[in-house]
């Protein structure tokens, strides 16, 4: 202790000295205890705290060591790194992968340079499979066996454009380097064409052919005979249909297996059958055969006047183009019509008979006869009977039909029930 006018003794301060021991921060001026409090330290030293609560030094470490804690109650210490598993497998660019063992290692089989991934049985070129990108883009799969590689890829030609495609390469006694398969931007897909001319483009050979805008959904092409081949049951048949929005099968060709007899349909039905021997039916083809059944026909002519023939009765019109003697066409065409005439009570007056055949375009009554040479005679009354034929072109919508006429005599001539009219369109 130090005197009134003497500098005071220097003299620890300890907890004891202070009341209960303790010392708060409001006690103590703001920076009391300084960093230059804490000089002399040594260099490379780690200051920690014992179990007490009192610091401590850690004794500084060498070279490479690092700090480990040896948990509570014990300080950290500074300590040498254990050895690291050694990474086997000398292989360049070789994948590393885990062992069974926790051991990693270098797989020799499995490699990237940084553009490739090579899967291989260990010998380049036999049993492969690679995975390959390139600086555009562009990535393709590869799977080799022997001397045989085949690509599955995509290429980017940095325009926008992508296509996808399966390339057949062979090395050996026959070099190839062959896209077999390909899918363009588009979505149009070449079979042994790098450049689909249509929607689905099948190649063998190039012919120097182009393909129609109007029928390139499918494009087969050879540059040789071409073609395709729709192979059925021997008892089945094979169908090439056509197709809008109101009809699956509006138009068709089949061939039936079962009786060898092809078939081609328009507006869903059978417009032409051709049988196994060849013979050719066209059972839509416009045609008729009429009659006519009853009176009505007595004292038609034999003055001159023109008696239109009236055909009340069908035998067969297939197209419903007929009615009440005339004949409607269907289509344009050339038309085939045949007439029987028969006609009763001409006497030697009426010996001049004409038949005359009119269409809506043409009109020919060629058909000019002398009765006396042509009279027959049953039961004492005289008649004659006249068959005709006549070719017209006609177009769609013209009308035919017959009449006749007797002259230089009485009104006394009839028209038999049995005459007939037949139409038929020759194409």
């Amino acid at each position: 202790m130090g005197y009134i006018g003497q500098a005071p003794a220097n003299k620890a301060i300890t907890s004891a000295d202070i009341e209960d021991g303790i010392v708060i921060a409001a006690d103590i001026a703001d920076d009391a205890i300084t960093l230059a409090k804490m000089a002399s330290g040594t260099d490379g030293n780690v200051i920690s705290y014992d179990a007490s609560g009192n610091p401590v030094a850690i004794a500084t470490g060498s070279d490479g060591e690092v700090l480990t804690s040896a948990g509570a109650g014990q300080p950290p210490a500074f300590e040498s790194v254990s050895a690291g598993t050694a990474l086997t497998g000398s292989t360049n660019n070789t994948i590393t992968t885990v062992t069974g063992a926790n051991a990693i290692q270098g797989e020799s089989t499995l490699t990237y340079d940084g553009t490739q991934l090579v899967l291989t049985d260990g010998t380049e070129g036999t049993d492969n499979l690679l995975v390959k990108t390139t600086a555009d883009g562009s990535i393709s799969i590869a799977v080799e066996k022997s001397d045989m590689k085949f690509d599955i890829g995509l290429d980017y030609d940095n325009a926008g454009s992508q296509n996808f495609y399966i390339r057949e390469r062979h090395q050996g006694s026959s070099n190839t380097n062959a896209v077999r398969l390909l899918i363009d931007s588009s979505g149009k897909v070449g079979i042994g064409e790098t450049s689909p001319l249509g929607q689905l483009h099948i190649k063998s050979a190039d012919s120097g052919g182009a393909a129609h805008a109007n029928a390139d959904e499918l494009v087969i092409e050879g540059s040789g005979n071409s073609g395709m081949t729709i192979a059925s049951g021997n008892s089945n048949n094979g169908c090439i249909f056509f197709s809008d929005d109101g009809d699956n099968n509006i138009g068709y060709i089949e061939y039936k297996h079962g009786t060898n007899a092809m078939t081609f349909g328009t507006n869903a039905a059978n417009a032409i059958n051709i049988d196994s021997t060849g013979a050719v039916t066209k059972p839509l083809q416009p045609s008729c055969l009429v009659g006519h059944n009853g009176t009505g026909l007595g004292n038609s002519t034999g003055d001159g006047t023109w008696k239109t023939l009236d055909f009340n009765t069908e035998i067969y019109d297939t197209n419903g183009d007929h009615s009440a003697g005339v004949f409607t066409a269907p289509v344009a065409g050339r038309y085939l019509s045949t007439i029987t005439c028969s006609a009763q009570g001409v006497t030697s007056s009426e010996n001049f008979m004409r038949l005359y055949c009119v269409a809506s375009n043409r009109s020919d009554n060629n058909w000019s006869f002398h009765c006396d040479d042509m009279l027959w005679s049953s039961g004492g009354t005289a008649g004659i009977a006249i068959n005709a034929v006549q070719i017209m072109d006609m177009d769609a919508s013209d009308t035919l039909y017959w009449k006749v006429n007797f002259a230089n005599g009485s009104k006394v001539v009839d028209i038999e029930d049995t005459i007939l009219m037949s139409v038929e369109c020759l194409g």
